[in-house]
């Protein structure tokens, strides 16, 4: 896989040979979901939290080349329409400030119920807020 990821060009131009997915993952900034309870728990536990009035963002330390992230709506927050479209914007969110954090990362956000009915401009904004707090932008 080596000699494949040595041959990809530059951004936006096509690859010399080799498999383009391969290209575009060393191009992009790796991004996974949390998915077990342990890692969410792991977070929860030795992360450090910060809140605003929509969102709550706890990050730790992973040691690993990229982040791992979890989202957490409650269903507190509303029924399962509801707290699939807030997941989707924080997702969405995530997705395209993703280049733009800090490597290593684990990274839980959590829903509040104040995020219910809010555009995506205000979940973004929330997302990007807690992302300077919490010191994971450069």
């Amino acid at each position: 896989m080596e000699e494949r990821l040595s041959n990809c060009t530059d951004v936006g131009k096509e690859p010399v040979s080799g498999d383009a997915l391969a290209c575009k993952e060393v191009r992009k900034r790796k991004m996974v979901s949390l998915r077990k309870g342990r890692e969410f728990s792991d977070v929860y536990h030795f992360g450090a939290s910060k809140a605003n009035k929509l969102l709550v963002m706890i990050v730790r330390n992973n040691e690993l080349s990229y982040n791992r992230i979890g989202i957490s709506v409650s269903k507190k927050v509303g029924n399962s329409v509801v707290r699939h479209r807030i997941k989707r914007l924080i997702s969405e969110s995530l997705r395209v400030n993703g280049d733009r954090f800090n490597i290593g990362l684990d990274i839980v956000v959590i829903a509040r119920g104040t995020a219910k009915d809010r555009p995506y401009r205000e979940i973004h904004d929330a997302v990007m807020h807690l992302a300077h707090l919490s010191k994971i932008v450069p």
